[in-house]
């Protein structure tokens, strides 16, 4: 019975293998004694029947002879060529039969290797056989599996020994960290063993210096090495990811901004950067004040020369630009951030970022009326022709032809309202024009920040903005690198819808960041935030924390964190808790620190401490001391116009009746058409001609609701003049601004004079700062706002409040 399955096997080689030809011979038969085994080893598609009483050996070869498998009393082995040996010959001779078979597969693609020097272990089980031809050329068929031969091989050792070990190179390459023992070894002849001689690192920076390896197979560095060969370098040539956690003050920002600037700056001590990336940084703190709300690190970089631009909500557009301005620590004669409103050009627009600013959800049933809008955005989509932009006045006016309701049209003017207040106008200067077109192009060595902070923007709405951002800055991708950073990301990316999607986008972003050649740092205090981020990371750099629920995420998501420590955790928290700030702990398994046995080796498992190098701009992350002398920053003033104007529609001009036409002729035409042409050229009003008067206004309904548009206006000699005078349209956007010009000058006002207080002086103020008419920021509505941010501000400052005057 045991010899069974082997008479089976025989059955089957014998029925599909072996099909002699119909017209062969009892000479095609041949007998041979076991001394031309060489002969077997020459082909390898020979089939052999021996009868032995000595061995049990069935081999099979599909190219080089390699390793042997046995099972039972017999064995089977793979080599070049093809023979069988059965124990089920009743024969004791010595004697081979051969027999040729008639190659119906025709596998023309094997071939045996020339042996070599070394010879393969399979070698001896191939059975003394002779040679069957099949009629092929020796030279053909070395031809041709030399090629698929070379293919299998490549990255590896060729036939004739000489290293092309591409895969080698590859790894140190695309290495995020290494140390400067690798960076020596590799120039000292590890490269050109591998056959090569470019300089695999032609860009990096200084990260810190290695204190101590943990569960490392290699000798510790930091004990056998000069301490300036275990400086740890950041690989900024080739892309990879990080994350870093850690308490508050533990060195998060800090290691941050070390990390983008050695990747902006183009010269510096800390390393080499001859091709600077373009960087993203998002920012988002929950705004309580001037004086409480923290400013993202990142801007400092502006101290040596990098190019900072920073976009706020434009609600918050003139206190961000004080704050920015105004930057601790910042020496005066020190270049500044830009700081810009953010808004969108139409050319930036799509359907989907057209929802996200209409605050349309997914996940929830859209109204009737979200249909029609879908409706007209898919028509307009298919009339583009893949075109980019949406002509946004044309979709407010197919909008208008639909025929809402008055219930439908309340909700879906305010959506209209909400994606129009980050909506720049199509109507630029010069440079607001060039400002806009390149607010995230990709230039070399420059930084943007979009800091959302204010007291109308939530961790919702900013998250969604980022995911826009990071869209658009996604987009001609080819001109740079890039490195996109989340600074203080636990403040946002909460639990919310639109947080999970920016997550998402993330996560999509680190797996493609080889092709899109991108780096992504993501700094929080919570490792919880995101534990696929964590497990996508090519480096995880842990500060100091006190947490056992954040230690626990850590040691499931990180390699090193698990093995080869006790399985309760103890020694290994017990370090994370004893980091000093400015100390880490870096997981990284593709990094490459030491040396061993002539090559280059890779962290693996282990981790190491580092100390994280002193920043080269100015350090803007300094904690404040109760003992420290501070003042209140003393705001510089804004300029009167805003750099990117805001999208805004002609005022509706009441319609004239063909009485009123036959009357007053073709000048009532012609007036009529002047004030539309006012209405378009000049969307925000200016202070009107002295000669001009006042527009009556409509009272509204609410007492901190800004005038809304008249009903009519007053037919003069200065149409346009009347326009730019008229009250602003009465939508989300114009209420936001009027609110945040009372509510700065009210702070600016009582900084002045704590004491007292007057509303004219306010509206005097207002006025200058928004260029807008007196009248415009006059009146109950306005008076009710400076109340309150008076309280706002006797409260943050602990001061009793001031005498009100008319």
């Amino acid at each position: 019975m045991a010899d069974e399955p082997h008479k089976q096997l025989l059955d089957e080689l014998n029925k599909h293998l072996i099909q002699p030809d119909d017209n062969s011979s009892p000479g095609d038969i041949s007998m041979a004694n076991s001394g031309e085994g060489s002969a077997a080893r020459s082909n390898p598609f020979s089939f052999s029947f021996s009868s032995a009483p000595q061995s049990n050996t069935m081999n099979f070869g599909f190219g080089q002879r390699g390793g042997a498998t046995t099972f039972g009393g017999s064995s089977a082995t793979l080599s070049s060529g093809f023979s069988y040996s059965s124990p089920l010959a009743a024969t004791a001779g010595t004697s081979t039969t051969s027999r040729q078979a008639k190659n119906t597969f025709q596998p023309k693609g094997f071939q045996p290797i020339p042996k070599t020097a070394h010879t393969s272990y399979g070698d001896q089980f191939i059975t003394n056989t002779r040679a069957l031809e099949f009629g092929y050329s020796q030279d053909v068929l070395n031809t041709t599996t030399s090629g698929y031969l070379q293919s299998l091989r490549a990255g590896s050792v060729d036939f004739n020994g000489d290293s092309t070990d591409s895969a080698k190179l590859a790894e140190i390459r695309t290495c995020p960290l290494f140390s400067e023992q690798v960076r020596i070894a590799l120039r000292g002849g590890i490269l050109q063993g591998l056959g090569s001689d470019e300089d695999p690192f032609p860009q990096f920076g200084l990260l810190g210096i290695r204190e101590e390896t943990y569960n490392s197979t290699h000798s510790d560095g930091r004990q056998t090495s000069p301490i300036e060969q275990n400086l740890v370098f950041a690989n900024m040539n080739a892309p990879w990811s990080a994350f870093i956690c850690g308490s508050q003050g533990a060195g998060k920002s800090h290691t941050l901004s070390c990390m983008l600037e050695n990747s902006l700056l183009t010269t510096s001590t800390a390393g080499a950067n001859p091709r600077p990336l373009a960087g993203l940084v998002f920012h988002f703190d929950h705004f309580t004040g001037p004086d409480s709300t923290q400013v993202c690190e990142a801007a400092y970089l502006c101290s040596s020369g990098v190019p900072v631009r920073v976009l706020v909500s434009p609600t918050n557009y003139h206190m961000m630009k004080k704050l920015y301005h105004n930057l601790p620590g910042l020496p005066s004669n020190s270049p500044k951030p830009e700081v810009i409103p953010l808004r969108f050009s139409e050319q930036q627009l799509n359907v989907t970022r057209m929802m996200t600013l209409m605050a349309v959800r997914e996940d929830t049933q859209p109204p009737l009326y979200l249909e029609v809008v879908y409706k007209v955005l898919r028509d307009m989509s298919m009339e583009m022709k893949g075109a980019g932009g949406l002509d946004y006045g044309e979709f407010k006016s197919r909008l208008s032809s639909q025929g809402f309701s008055e219930a439908q049209s309340g909700p879906l003017r305010l959506r209209l309202q909400l994606l129009e207040e980050y909506l720049a106008a199509r109507e630029q200067t010069i440079r607001s024009k060039a400002v806009l077109d390149s607010m995230f192009k990709s230039t070399q060595g420059s930084l943007t920040i979009v800091d959302l902070s204010g007291p109308f923007v939530n961790e919702n709405d900013a998250c969604a903005l980022f995911n826009i951002c990071l869209s658009i800055f996604m987009e001609n991708r080819g001109e740079c690198g890039r490195i996109i950073a989340l600074d203080e990301a636990h403040k946002f990316l909460t639990k919310t819808g639109e947080a999970e999607k920016l997550t998402e986008q993330l996560v999509s972003l680190i797996r493609q960041q080889r092709h899109l050649a991108t780096r992504v740092i993501i700094a929080t205090q919570e490792p919880t935030l995101s534990p696929t981020l964590l497990d996508l990371c090519n480096v995880s750099i842990v500060h100091r924390f006190n947490s056992p629920a954040w230690y626990k995420v850590l040691r499931d998501h990180l390699a090193g964190a698990c093995l080869n420590f006790r399985s309760d955790g103890e020694e290994l928290f017990a370090t994370i808790v004893g980091l000093q700030p400015g100390h880490a702990l870096i997981f990284c398994p593709s990094a490459l620190l030491d040396v061993a046995g002539g090559n280059v080796a890779t962290l693996k498992n282990s981790f190491f401490r580092i100390r994280i190098r002193a920043r080269i701009t100015v350090d803007g992350g300094r904690s404040i001391m109760a003992s420290d002398d501070t003042k209140v920053v003393q705001m510089q003033d804004s300029t009167a116009e805003e750099l990117v104007r805001p999208f805004s529609l002609p005022a509706p001009v009441p319609a004239i009746s063909l009485q009123a036409l036959k009357v007053h002729g073709h000048g009532t035409i012609q007036a009529t058409s002047k004030t539309l042409v006012g209405a378009r050229s000049f969307p925000r009003p200016a202070p009107a001609a002295a000669n001009s008067t006042t527009p009556s206004t409509s009272s509204t309904a609410g007492q901190n609701k800004p005038p809304t548009e008249p009903r009519a206006l007053k037919r003069s000699d200065n149409s346009p003049a009347m326009v730019k005078k008229s009250a602003p349209p009465d939508s989300a956007s114009e209420r936001a601004r009027a609110t945040a010009f009372l509510e700065e000058a009210t702070t600016k006002c009582l900084l002045a004079k704590p004491r007292e207080l007057c509303y004219s002086t306010v509206h005097e103020e207002a006025s200058r700062a928004s260029g807008w008419p007196k009248e415009r920021l006059s009146g109950k509505w306005a008076n009710n706002i400076i109340r309150d941010q008076m309280t706002k501000h006797t409260k943050a400052y602990g001061t009793t409040p001031p005498m009100m005057f008319a």
